[in-house]
């Protein structure tokens, strides 16, 4: 994963593919507004992570897509333990990282203005 910045912003995920020489992959995530670990105040190794979506259908294209890229594994089921990419959109695009499904996010969270595979 390679990410983009402007003006010290994190804007632009792409990804390339390393298993046979190097490539790009034909995936771009276009970032809004991120919230890291150390702004919300955490410091928290995440382990096990499943991709969880909610019910919308844009929502549910980009996390299938996040999991292929990321190699993390898709639920619609909220698991009962270990840590969860939330991937939600109610009116805007969303991933939320949490350590475990009950609590609160602990970051990244990740504010979605476009993706796009190419």
């Amino acid at each position: 994963m390679i990410i983009g910045s402007h003006a010290n912003q994190l804007r632009e995920l792409r990804f390339l593919d390393v298993a046979t020489g190097w490539r790009w992959l034909n995936a771009r995530i276009e970032l809004g507004d991120v919230k890291l670990q150390k702004d919300l105040g955490q410091k928290v190794r995440l382990v096990d992570v499943k991709i969880v979506v909610s019910k919308q259908n844009i929502a549910r294209n980009f996390a299938h897509l996040i999991s292929r890229l990321w190699g993390l594994q898709f639920t619609e089921e909220l698991p009962s333990a270990g840590g969860v990419a939330m991937v939600g959109d109610d009116g805007k695009l969303r991933v939320e990282f949490h350590a475990d499904p009950s609590a609160g996010p602990v970051g990244p969270i990740l504010h979605i203005t476009h993706f796009e595979v190419i």
